[in-house]
């Protein structure tokens, strides 16, 4: 993260957390299983993602979410990194 400001009191933290990370070209991130939910904002760059049993291509703009335990994992096959924002958070039943 380049730079987070998240108006809330350290008495009462954000419900979720954010990270941004990058998956460089001709490479793909680990298979990604947690408990968390997720969603991705692709800000930069294309790639395949393929979670439980599909596969879809993502671009630039793309938004994607994921419920808890669902396997997911993306592979970049463009020239450039593919660069994205993750959200995430706990269900309340976790």
């Amino acid at each position: 993260m380049h730079r987070a400001l998240l108006p809330f009191p350290a008495t009462a933290p954000a419900p979720f957390e954010m990270a941004r990370w990058s998956v460089a070209p001709g490479t793909s991130n680990d298979l990604d299983l947690h408990r968390s939910r997720e969603v991705w904002v692709i800000v930069a760059g294309t790639g395949a993602l393929t979670w439980t049993d599909r596969t879809a291509v993502l671009n630039p703009g793309d938004v994607v979410a994921f419920e808890s335990h669902v396997p997911h994992q993306i592979r970049n096959d463009g020239p450039e990194p593919l660069v994205a924002i993750s959200v995430y958070w706990l269900p309340e039943s976790a």
